[in-house]
């Protein structure tokens, strides 16, 4: 009930906060695993690697209904989101520290954030990428469809649109069967 889930148009946690119980569907998740990292008394600490849309709270009331003991989270971490891992994030304190000792250097916040930003295709690096030339790269990026030489093909479905002489991430396109370069979402630069 505390999910963002809707119902008639609002997140179930509104209701659930007014006392009121919607009825959901059991919705199919993948559990790929759960570790036991720690034991002892009535505590215990897991880890889990579940599918997309997994309500972790959940799986830790329904461990409890099961053994008979009711349970609940004390603390909730995520370590990892797709091609994200935990070593790579920063905590919100962390990033406030580094506000602080930019403003107290009396730099630009960007001298210190900058090095944390990632290239902006990290999230959909499973797509393949295709290099286009500048010149057609001004075409798409006007919206306009461009038909690939056949030996420049690599690839169909969803791509990376990548400039090839300067290796800019531009956008995601559609590559038809006829090798026709479809823009989908792109950049602005």
């Amino acid at each position: 009930m505390f999910s963002a889930l809707k119902y008639k148009g609002y997140p179930l946690y509104k209701y659930a906060r007014n006392g009121v119980e919607i009825p959901r569907k059991a919705r199919k998740i993948t559990v790929y695993y759960i570790k036991l990292l720690y034991f002892k008394k009535d505590e215990l600490e897991i880890e889990i690697h579940s599918s997309k849309g997994t309500y972790i709270r959940t799986i830790v009331n329904d461990l409890g209904e099961i053994l008979g003991c009711g349970a609940h989270i004390t603390q909730l971490r995520r370590i990892g989101f797709a091609n994200y891992l935990y070593h790579q994030m920063i905590t919100l304190d962390e990033l406030n520290e580094l506000v602080k000792q930019a403003q107290k250097k009396k730099l630009p916040n960007e001298t210190f954030l900058d090095s944390l930003l990632m290239p902006m295709d990290t999230a959909i690096r499973h797509l393949p990428k295709i290099n286009i030339d500048e010149k057609l790269v001004k075409l798409i990026c006007n919206g306009i469809k461009i038909k690939l030489p056949e030996e420049e093909i690599s690839a169909q479905g969803f791509v990376r649109i990548i400039t090839k002489e300067t290796k800019i991430f531009i956008g995601v396109a559609m590559i038809d069967k006829s090798g026709t370069v479809i823009p989908k979402r792109l950049i602005s630069s």
